[in-house]
This record gives C-alpha cells, structure tokens and sequence, in this order.
C-alpha cells in the first residue's frame, strides 16, 4: 500500500514541478516520508513507525519518478 500511494505521490510531485533537481525532489519526498511515520506513531491509532514502511515509501517515489521520466520522454 505504501508503495503504490508514494509512487503516485512522487509521480504527481515530478508532473506538478518537472524543472525540480532530482536532490532536491528525493529529499522533500524523504521527509514527507519520514513525517507521515512519525505522525502515524504520534496518533495512537494502532500504526506505528516500521522501518519497512519507510523503504516502500522511498521506493514507491523512485518508481514514480522513473515513471513520470519514461513517460515523459516517450510522449513528449
């Protein structure tokens, strides 16, 4: 589940600021990432922070990139 909602995340960040520094892109996504783990953990509502989690996140926006990247230069 991660994966894929990061992937979509990382595919509409890439879509919204296409011009972005790769750096720049993969950090604001890490920290959203590490955020969302944090939180899930602070709320008490029966999630708690995984590191496994926070790999799918990472690699739920490579893949997103990867796509939007693809995409973008087959269908120009």
């Amino acid at each position: 589940m991660h994966l894929s909602i990061f992937a979509a995340l990382g595919l509409a960040f890439r879509a919204a600021f296409p011009r972005q520094a790769f750096v720049i892109f993969f950090q604001i996504m890490l920290c959203y990432a590490f955020l969302t783990e944090i939180l899930q953990d602070m709320m008490q509502l029966g999630r708690s922070m995984e590191v496994g989690d926070i790999f799918a996140d990472t690699l739920g926006v490579l893949i997103g990139y990867y796509i939007y990247d693809t995409a973008s230069k087959r269908f120009p």
